[in-house]
C-alpha cells in the first residue's frame, strides 16, 4: 500500500509504502481522511480478507496500521471509504461473505475500534461501492445493492450507533449504484455513481438529509462513469470518473448545485487509457487537482489546473510497478495528499507533495503483511492529521491509515473485520468537527451497505448496517456536513442507485431511490453537497453516458442535470466530484478518447449538457490609513445577481497597509461587491471603498480601502432657497471631494476621508446665494495629519460698512459690531479697534 503526498498543489510528489503487507496482497479500496492532524487510510487485506487502517501523524512520513475488521471467517474490508473528525474514524466497507455493508468506528484515532452491520441486504448483496461521508453526527454511507442493481444509502444521525437504509436510486430496470461517491454540504446531499446498463455517469441529490432524491445523467453516451469521485463545497460540486471507451479520467463541475455541469478531459491527447479511479478535490482560488489512474502504462497520474479547470497538465506521480489504482485525493494549503493501490506488491500507497503537486515524494502504508490491501482508498485531511481508509481483499476487512504528522509516518489498524465476513469495499470517507470519521463500505457476505463511525480520530470506531436491501452498498460514496451524512451507493441486484441519509451523525438512516429501474445504472459513484443541493456522479452502462442527478430536497427526489457521452461516444467512467468556488466539477474517464474528461459549471448555469468551465477573476485592493492598533475586516460578496448579495470571503484582521487579493476568484460576467469594518484600533475612523462593486470581466484591481477622518462641512447664514457647495482638497490635488448641502441646509459631510498622513484645504462655491451676501470661513478649512473627525466652519451674510467723521490727530475710536436675532442685538460679532482716521 503506498501514499501519495504534494506540498505545492500537485506539482511534485513524494511516494512511499503505508504497508508493505508483509508478504499479504495489500491496499486495494483505499480510502483517506485527514483530521486533528493525523491521516487516515482504510484499505484491504486481500490475502488475509481484513478491513484495515493505517494511521499517519507526521503527514505520511510514517504509519502505524493493523485490521480493524478481521471478518472471522468472514472476507471483509473491500470497497473502504473512510472518514474523520477530530479523533473518530469512521470506515464504510464490504463483507464479501456475508454481503453486508459494514461500518467501524474510533473514537480514540484508530487505537480501538467497534464494528457492526449497517445494512445486511435481507438477502440481496448489499455493500460494496461504498462512500462514506459525516456532518456532526450524522453519517452518510452510499453502497451497492449489487442484487437490485441500485445505488442506497445507509444514514445515521447518531455517529453511526444506528441506521437508516434507503434506496437513492433504484435504476428503474437499469443496473446502477456502482463506483458510489458521496458528498455533503449544508444545503444538500450529492452521490455520484455508474449506471451499468445504461454506461452513464449519474448523479443523485437530495436536499432533506437524503430522503427524496433527484437523479440526473451527468455525462453520457459512452462508457462513462466508473471510479468516480465527488467533492462538494458550497453550491460547488467536482467529480472525477473514468470514462471507459477512452480509457482516461473525466471532470464534471457544476457551480449550481448540480443544475447543470461542465466536462472536460484534464488529460488526453498522446497518453492513452488514463482516467481510471478518479479522485478530484480543490480550493477556491480556482487550484484543482485530479488524481486517476494510467491503466495503459499503470501509473498514478495527477492532473492539475491552476485557473478553475480552464486549462490542465499532468504528470506521473508513481512509475514503479503496476501502481494508482483506486485513488484518493485531499488538498489542504498547498499540500496534496493521493492514497492508492499497488498492484504488484498489494499496498496502499501514499504520495504527497508540499509545493502544489510540483514535486512528489511516494511512501507504503501499509503492505498488508502479505495480504492484498489498497482497494478503494478514501482520503481526508484535517490540519496536520491525514486519514486514509481502505480495503483488505485477502482477509475481508476495511481498514483506516491516519498520520498525525502529515503523512510522514502512519499507523493502520482494522476498522471492520467482518466477523468471518467479507467487508470493506468500495469505501468512502468524510471527517466532521475535526475528530469526527465517517466511512461507508460494502459488506459482500450480506450484501449491505455499511458505515463505520469514529467520534476519536479513529481510534475507536462503531460499526453498522446502513442498508440490507437486496444485494446493496457498491460504489458508495460519502459526505458529511455537521451531522448529516449522505451515502450515494449501488444495489446490484436490480443495478439501481441509492441515496442514504443520516441527520444524526449516522445514528439513523433513511433511504431513498435516486435512479436505476434497468441494468447497470449507478456505477463508480461520486457525490458532493453544495449548500441545500446535492450532486451524485456515475456512470450509465447501457447508455454508456455520465450522469450527474441533482437533489434540491436533501436527496428525497433526483433529476437528471448534466452529463456527458451524448453522440455515441463514452464517457463517465470512474467520477469524482467536487464543489469548489461556487462551482460544481466533475473529473471522468472518456473511455472514447481514453482521456481524463472534466465538466465544470457555475451557480448562473442551468443547462443541462454543457462544456467549458467559466473563467475566473481574482479581485485585489489596496489598503491605506491603518496606524499601529488598527484592524479592518473586508468581504468579498458576489452572485449572479445584482447587485451582488452573497458572502464568498472575508479577510479578517488586516493591520497595516499595502496591497491584498482574496483567495476566492469571481466567475467571469458575474457582479461582485467589496466591504470594509474597521474592527479595531479605537480611532474613531471611517473607512471608504474606491471602486467597490462591479463586473468581473478580467482580474478586478483599482479597489483602494481608506481608512481615516470625515470632514463636515458647516455653514451659518444660510436661508432656504440658497445653497453653498464645498470643495476638499486632500494633499494638493491627490483627491478633489465635492459636498453640496441641500438647499437651505447648514452642513454636510464629505464622502472622502482624510488619512492621518494627510493635509486638507476647503474652499467655497457659490451655487444659489443672494446677491449681497458674501460667505467665509470662521475653523478648519485647512490643516493636516487629523486625529479625530472635525467641522470646517463658515458663514454666509451682508457686509455692513461705516463712515466716521471728526477725527482728528492723535483720536482713536473702537467700533463694534453686535449681531443676533434680538432686538437690539446682543452678540459681539467684532470690534475695529483703534481706527485713527475718517
Amino acid at each position: 500500500m503506498r501514499f501519495a503526498r504534494s506540498t505545492d498543489e500537485g506539482q511534485t510528489w513524494t511516494i512511499g509504502s503505508i504497508d508493505d503487507g508483509g508478504g499479504n496482497n495489500v491496499g486495494q479500496y483505499s480510502s483517506i481522511a485527514v483530521a486533528g492532524g493525523a491521516i487516515y487510510v482504510s484499505y484491504w487485506d486481500a490475502t488475509a480478507g481484513d478491513l484495515k487502517v493505517a494511521k499517519s501523524t507526521n503527514q505520511g512520513v510514517s504509519w502505524a496500521f493493523g485490521a480493524v475488521d478481521t471478518g472471522n471467517t468472514n472476507v471483509v474490508g473491500q470497497y473502504t471509504a473512510v472518514a474523520a473528525t477530530g479523533n473518530t474514524v469512521y470506515v464504510a466497507y464490504y463483507d464479501a461473505t456475508a454481503r453486508d455493508l459494514k461500518f467501524a468506528k474510533s473514537t480514540d484515532g484508530a487505537s480501538s475500534w467497534t464494528t457492526s452491520v449497517v445494512d445486511d441486504g435481507a438477502g440481496n448483496d448489499v455493500g460494496s461501492h461504498a462512500a462514506i461521508a459525516v456532518s456532526g453526527s450524522t453519517v452518510y454511507v452510499s453502497y451497492y445493492d449489487a442484487t437490485a442493481g441500485s445505488l442506497k444509502l445507509a444514514k445515521s444521525v447518531d455517529s453511526g450507533t444506528s441506521w437508516s437504509i434507503s434506496t437513492i436510486d433504484s435504476g428503474m430496470g437499469n443496473n446502477v449504484g456502482q463506483f458510489s461517491s458521496i458528498a455533503v454540504t449544508s444545503d444538500a446531499v450529492y452521490a455520484t455513481y455508474y449506471d451499468v446498463t445504461a454506461q452513464d455517469y449519474k448523479l443523485a441529490k437530495s436536499t432533506d438529509g437524503g430522503t427524496i432524491w433527484t437523479v440526473t445523467s451527468v455525462d453520457s453516451p459512452g462508457n462513462v462513469g466508473t471510479f468516480t469521485s465527488l467533492v462538494a463545497v458550497g453550491s460547488e460540486l467536482f467529480a472525477s470518473y473514468r470514462d471507459e471507451g477512452a480509457g482516461n479520467v473525466r471532470f464534471a463541475y457544476s457551480g449550481d448545485a448540480g443544475g447543470s455541469f461542465d466536462i472536460s478531459a484534464p488529460q488526453g491527447g498522446s497518453a492513452r487509457g488514463v482516467g481510471w479511479f478518479t479522485s478530484i478535490t480543490g480550493a477556491t482560488d480556482g487550484r484543482l487537482f485530479v488524481s486517476h489512474y494510467d491503466h495503459q502504462f499503470q501509473d498514478l497520474r495527477v492532473s492539475s489546473s491552476f485557473n478553475g479547470g480552464l486549462t490542465w497538465t499532468s504528470m506521473i506521480v508513481d512509475s514503479v510497478g503496476n501502481v494508482g489504482e483506486h485513488t484518493s485525493i485531499a488538498l489542504t494549503g498547498t499540500t496534496v495528499f493521493v492514497a492508492y493501490r499497488d498492484a504488484s506488491l498489494g499496498n496502499l500507497k501514499l504520495a504527497k507533495s508540499w509545493n502544489n503537486g510540483a514535486t512528489w515524494t511516494t511512501m507504503t502504508i501499509d503492505t498488508g503483511a502479505g495480504n492484498d490491501v489498497g482497494y478503494d482508498p478514501s482520503i481526508e485531511v484535517v490540519g496536520n492529521v491525514v486519514y486514509i481508509t481502505y480495503y483488505d481483499a485477502t482477509f475481508g476487512d476495511l481498514k483506516i491509515a491516519k498520520s498525525t504528522d502529515g503523512g510522514a509516518s502512519w499507523i493502520t489498524s482494522i476498522i471492520d473485520d467482518g466477523a468471518g465476513k467479507v467487508v470493506g469495499g468500495h469505501t468512502s470517507l468524510a471527517v466532521t468537527g475535526g475528530t469526527n470519521l465517517y466511512v461507508s463500505y460494502t459488506n459482500f457476505t450480506d450484501g449491505d451497505l455499511m458505515l463505520a463511525k469514529s467520534t476519536d480520530g479513529g481510534a475507536s470506531w462503531s460499526v453498522q448496517t446502513v442498508d440490507t436491501n437486496l444485494n446493496t452498498g457498491h460504489y458508495t460514496s460519502l459526505a458529511a456536513v455537521g451531522d448529516s451524512v449522505y451515502i450515494a451507493y449501488t444495489e446490484w441486484t436490480n443495478k439501481d442507485l441509492f441515496f442514504a441519509k443520516s441527520t444524526d451523525a449516522g445514528s439513523t438512516w433513511t433511504m431513498n431511490f435516486v435512479a436505476g429501474g434497468g441494468p447497470d445504472v449507478g456505477i463508480e459513484n461520486s457525490i458532493a453537497v453544495k449548500g441545500s443541493t446535492l450532486f451524485i456522479s456515475t456512470y450509465n452502462a447501457p447508455f454508456k453516458d455520465l450522469n450527474i442527478f441533482r437533489s434540491d430536497n436533501g436527496g428525497v427526489n433526483w433529476s437528471v442535470v448534466g452529463g456527458d457521452g451524448a453522440g455515441g461516444f463514452i464517457a463517465g467512467g470512474y467520477s469524482s466530484m467536487a464543489v469548489v468556488n461556487g462551482n460544481v466539477y466533475v473529473a471522468y474517464e472518456d473511455g472514447s478518447l481514453q482521456a481524463l474528461d472534466f465538466i465544470c459549471t457555475g451557480d448562473n448555469f442551468n443547462n443541462a449538457f454543457f462544456g467549458s468551465c467559466p473563467p475566473l477573476h481574482r479581485v485585489s485592493y489596496t489598503v491605506q490609513g491603518l496606524e499601529a492598533g488598527d484592524a479592518i475586516d473586508v468581504t468579498l460578496k458576489y452572485d449572479p445577481g445584482n447587485p451582488a448579495g452573497t458572502l464568498r470571503e472575508t479577510d479578517f484582521g488586516i493591520a497595516a497597509d499595502g496591497s491584498y487579493a482574496f483567495d476566492f476568484k469571481v466567475p467571469d460576467t458575474w457582479s461582485y461587491q467589496v466591504e470594509v469594518f474597521y474592527v479595531a484600533g479605537g480611532r474613531g475612523k471611517t473607512c471608504t471603498v474606491d471602486n467597490a462593486a462591479g463586473q468581473a470581466t478580467a482580474t478586478v484591481a483599482g479597489i483602494v480601502i481608506r481608512c481615516g477622518y470625515r470632514a463636515t462641512y458647516s455653514v451659518a447664514g444660510m436661508e432656504p432657497g440658497e445653497q453653498l457647495d464645498g470643495w476638499l482638497d486632500i494633499n494638493s490635488g491627490a483627491r478633489l471631494t465635492r459636498v453640496q448641502p441641500a438647499f437651505g441646509a447648514t452642513s454636510a459631510t464629505f464622502s472622502d476621508v482624510i488619512l492621518n498622513t494627510e493635509s486638507w484645504a476647503v474652499t467655497n462655491e457659490a451655487t444659489t446665494i443672494d446677491n449681497g451676501k458674501t460667505c467665509g470661513f470662521t475653523a478648519n478649512d485647512s490643516g493636516s495629519n487629523p486625529s479625530s473627525d472635525f467641522n470646517v466652519t463658515g458663514r454666509c451674510g451682508y457686509t455692513v460698512s461705516y463712515t466716521i467723521q471728526g477725527i482728528e490727530a492723535g483720536d482713536t475710536v473702537d467700533v463694534t459690531l453686535k449681531s443676533d436675532a434680538n432686538n437690539p442685538p446682543t452678540t459681539l460679532q467684532e470690534t475695529d479697534a483703534g481706527v485713527a482716521a475718517g
